[in-house]
């Protein structure tokens, strides 16, 4: 599901029931406005969501079907791999380089000046906030699915 306020099959959404306003901004605020919409393409977001996911252990509730923006079922098993030998283009795989810094596995992670580079290449300094911005809510729901033991996989 995407940002239709319909329940998929993750359990979040049954440990959520009690919470209404809770999913609404998720389903109908996060996930259209920024995840789907803003200034990084969508399919940027989307690789970084499995990146994450594959780090976390998670798998994150509402987010859609990655095949709708082109990724494919080859590239999507591949995502957990090292990042400079995934095969996609420059712009993406700085963005997951990102996301490893970013990553509740790298509790050391920073930006340094070559990354940013790597990202401004690509991508103006909103875009690089942007990207930065979903990082931080997926990780910090990546911790709280894994305590409240609801993962989804």
């Amino acid at each position: 599901m995407t940002g239709s306020g319909a329940p998929d099959a993750h359990p979040f959404y049954a440990e959520a029931a009690r919470t209404p306003d809770l999913i609404d901004w998720w389903d109908a605020s996060f996930t259209p406005t920024v995840f789907e919409a803003g200034r990084a393409p969508a399919r940027v977001k989307t690789l970084l969501r499995l990146r994450l996911e594959a780090l976390h252990g998670v798998r994150y509730p509402g987010l859609g079907d990655p095949t709708v923006l082109g990724i494919t079922p080859e590239e999507a098993a591949a995502i957990g791999g090292p990042v400079e030998t995934l095969p996609l283009p420059e712009s993406e795989r700085a963005v997951l380089a990102l996301g490893d810094e970013m990553a509740l596995t790298n509790m050391e992670g920073y930006m340094d000046e070559e990354l940013y580079q790597r990202l401004a290449a690509h991508y103006d300094d909103g875009a690089i906030f942007e990207i930065g911005h979903t990082m931080a809510v997926l990780c910090g729901f990546a911790k709280f699915l894994r305590v409240w033991g609801i993962t989804g996989l």
